[in-house]
């Protein structure tokens, strides 16, 4: 069953660094991770970036007008399945 986790917080309190922390655990047990930026986000560019110095590049730049849903789909169709969406 799916799972969904919804972490927020204040700005400079490691939502970046926390993000960048799951994708490696999934990584390091050979299972794939999607990393979803949203467009409006500019900082770092394409990249997803922590005040501790580690960034990671945000496998999809998404604008409002997109369907999540249909990027991750196409995503799972192209690759191997996606265990984990980060946004």
């Amino acid at each position: 069953m799916a799972k969904l986790y919804f972490r927020y917080g204040a700005m400079n309190c490691g939502k970046s660094s926390a993000l960048i922390q799951v994708d490696y655990n999934y990584r390091e047990r050979n299972m794939n991770t999607l990393i979803i930026k949203p467009a409006t986000d500019t900082k770092g560019s394409e990249r997803i970036v922590s005040r501790l110095g580690t960034e990671r590049r945000a496998d999809v730049v998404a604008t409002d007008k997109e369907d999540l849903y249909v990027i991750i789909e196409k995503q799972h169709q192209k690759n191997d399945p996606v265990h984990c969406v980060l946004v």
